[in-house]
């Protein structure tokens, strides 16, 4: 579900335990990539919420950093859907688009840490 014209949300994910348990530690076993790092952090609280990883995601693979490929990943094997803000959990993904583009042209991924 596209909203604000910028924005995507991605729901089906609700790894609230494990969001927490990473952001009090980042795991020392991957490099932190400093100023992209925002879906490799979204891949470790996926893998840490156990999801295996497999020959297209896995840590430093382009599934794994990329928003675009990580969306894409997510989306081809089911383990999210485009959903209203309104349907959001904890631990859910947005993804954040170009407002001027006309296709997955995705700049960073946010985490839902709050509901409100």
């Amino acid at each position: 579900m596209q909203n604000n014209n910028n924005t995507m949300v991605i729901g089906g994910t609700g790894q609230s335990t494990t969001l927490i348990n990473i952001v009090k530690k980042p795991n020392p076993n991957y490099i932190e990539q400093k100023d992209v790092d925002c879906t490799n952090f979204a891949s470790q609280v996926l893998y840490t919420g156990g999801i295996p990883k497999d020959n297209i995601w896995k840590p430093y693979s382009d599934a794994w950093f990329n928003v675009d490929k990580f969306y894409d990943y997510l989306i081809n094997h089911k383990l999210a859907k485009e959903c209203q803000l309104t349907e959001l959990r904890l631990g859910d993904f947005i993804q954040y688009r170009n407002p001027n583009s006309n296709k997955n042209d995705f700049h960073h991924t946010a985490i839902v840490v709050k509901g409100g």
